[in-house]
């Protein structure tokens, strides 16, 4: 049986895991409605409904904080991009459904927090931390990318597969950032399928 000495240490420690939740939401809020440098900490804290004083007990300034949301934001984007990947390959189709199903999944992850993504993306040319993250990234998601393809086996008509999935990598990310930041005068499924359809016919032998 649990003694009782330890009951108001969980209380505290689920308060204090509430309360760092608050200001990290808040965060992500104001980041993607202002970005970082037009943002304090005073806001972020009125935002979360805590003093001043809290959020340095939580966050040394918001610079941390901000890559702390980043992280959390990258993490749920990989979670979510893994296990459509992963869907796609247990379905076993061909080389035109796992791209198209691919894309979609790209396409889907970089729904999450639109307005934030944003703000991080364009930090990553102007902020030393962010670039190295983004570089990080990119080398995960290309290990990723030359795993997959490895799969694939004597179906692939290209035969680098590391400099294959660099430019599919590219291909997707700037079609995809697009969409999302800018928009299109054609629509999202157009632009998507066009996409697909095209990497397909580059890495597939037998573009079906």
């Amino acid at each position: 049986m649990e003694s009782d000495h330890r009951k108001p240490r969980k209380t505290v420690q689920a308060r204090s895991q509430k309360t760092r939740e608050k200001i990290l939401l808040a965060a992500e809020r104001l980041f993607g409605k202002k970005g970082l440098h037009s943002v304090n900490s005073k806001e972020i804290a009125a935002e979360a409904g805590v003093a001043v004083g809290t959020f340095y007990n939580y966050f040394p300034d918001k610079q941390d904080l901000f890559l702390e949301v980043f992280e959390r934001h990258s993490m749920e984007v990989g979670r979510v991009l893994d296990g459509r990947i992963r869907d796609e390959v247990a379905r076993g189709g061909g080389g035109r459904e796992f791209i198209y199903g691919l894309v979609k999944a790209v396409y889907e992850a970089h729904s999450l927090s639109p307005d934030f993504h944003r703000q991080a993306e364009a930090l990553k040319y102007s902020d030393a931390s962010m670039a190295v993250r983004r570089k990080q990234e990119r080398k995960e998601a290309h290990a990723k990318s030359v795993a997959l393809m490895a799969g694939f086996g004597d179906k692939l008509r290209i035969t680098d597969h590391e400099a294959a999935a660099e430019i599919v990598g590219l291909a997707v990310e700037s079609v995809v950032h697009e969409l999302k930041m800018f928009g299109s005068e054609v629509s999202e499924f157009r632009m998507l399928k066009e996409l697909a359809d095209m990497l397909t016919r580059y890495l597939f032998r037998d573009d079906t």
